[in-house]
């Protein structure tokens, strides 16, 4: 079996020894880039939201429910009747259409001095590394804006310019959203250069989502709200229709004792009871439909709500500047190890040994 190669100390050490000159010069070049790009990079601060979400699917009782909790299994979601459950919520915030409206909101910064919508914010407020700025001026966007769909296109499709998709993708970096599946709690984060602003976006965020949810998981019985309220106007309307009906043909004949008048008489008044009855129905099942809304609508409880972040969450310089100081070396021994006179990675140890060992004396002959 062939020995795995080794590294000798002392044939590392030689070539330091004999470079340490360069190696200085080369560390504080190194140094000096690392210290160039992390005071380059703005600071940015997070802030953090954690939420508790009702649990709509069927509880679980007994040991089924222990089991599933000791192994992180979250069954009640898997039984859920909502198709989105916490576990699609980091899907819910990427989307579009929810990013587009994050755009919309009003911010300000922690010293007051901005007050505007977050899209403006981002684009003519906030710092860039000198190298985003230089790719920026070398590479800028073809297109500005957004592009306006074509006439007979749905408007439910949704078209960006290349300068609004990156500008989405980056508010899509600085949020984030995870689910633990053990406690189902929802965790929301955001980072921004200001703290202020960072915090009134997790919040944003944080209120948006559960309106989304909301109105997902209400929608059918909104519809079905709207639908049994549209249906009880028109029975009230027709009840109303037949009252007047009946009112102004009982007045008309009030002293007319004949058989034909009051078997209309009593058609209209049937016709009224039916349509009292029908309008009674319509109002139970609007009740009833109301009550299903706010059974569907979610409660969600704040565990933890946004503060300003008084400490940076990034960059740390300290490192970076470890990083580049590693790097450096490494690429520094690497450069001049190539021309050692003595090998540093022996890749035949045994070999070497070998040699190494002094040779066996041999009795002369007499």
């Amino acid at each position: 079996m062939q020995a795995l190669p080794r590294i000798s100390l002392s044939a590392a050490w030689a070539v330091v020894k004999h470079h340490k000159r360069f190696f200085i010069v080369s560390q504080l070049v190194f140094i000096a880039i690392g210290l160039v790009i992390g005071f380059s990079i703005p600071r940015t601060y997070k802030a953090e939201i954690k939420l508790a979400p009702e649990n709509s699917g069927p509880s679980l009782s007994g040991s089924l429910g222990s089991i599933s909790s000791m192994l992180g299994m979250n069954l009640g979601n898997q039984l859920s009747e909502d198709a989105i459950n916490p576990e699609l919520y980091p899907d819910v915030k990427s989307s579009p259409d929810f990013l587009l409206g994050l755009c919309q909101i009003k911010v300000q910064t922690k010293d007051g001095q901005v007050k505007t919508d977050y899209k403006t914010y981002l684009t003519r407020h906030t710092k860039s590394t000198w190298w985003d700025a230089l790719r920026l001026k070398l590479f800028p966007p073809k297109d500005s804006g957004v592009a306006v769909a074509p006439a007979g296109q749905s408007d439910k499709t949704i078209r960006l310019s290349m300068s609004d998709y990156m500008l989405l993708q980056g508010i899509d970096g600085a949020i984030g959203c995870g689910v633990d599946k053990k406690t189902g709690v929802i965790t929301i984060t955001a980072i921004d250069q200001d703290p202020l602003v960072a915090a009134i976006l997790v919040d944003s965020v944080s209120a948006r989502l559960q309106d989304f949810i909301t109105d997902y998981r209400t929608s059918k019985a909104r519809n079905d709200l709207q639908h049994f309220q549209k249906c009880y106007a028109d029975a009230d309307s027709a009840y109303e229709a037949s009252a007047r009906r009946y009112a102004a043909f009982a007045d008309a004949h009030q002293d007319i004792s004949l058989e034909s008048y009051r078997v209309e008489s009593d058609n209209l008044e049937n016709e009224m009871q039916l349509a009292f009855n029908i309008r009674s129905q319509y109002a139970t099942q609007v009740e009833m439909a109301k009550a299903k809304v706010l059974e569907r609508t979610p409660v969600y409880t704040v565990l933890q709500k946004p503060y300003v972040p008084v400490k940076h969450d990034a960059p740390r310089r300290s490192f970076i500047l470890l990083f580049w100081i590693v790097l450096g070396f490494v690429l520094s021994f690497l450069w001049k190890a190539r021309k050692a006179e003595r090998p540093v990675i022996i890749h035949n140890p045994q070999a070497e040994r070998a040699d190494a060992a002094p040779s066996a004396s041999l009795t002369p002959e007499e």
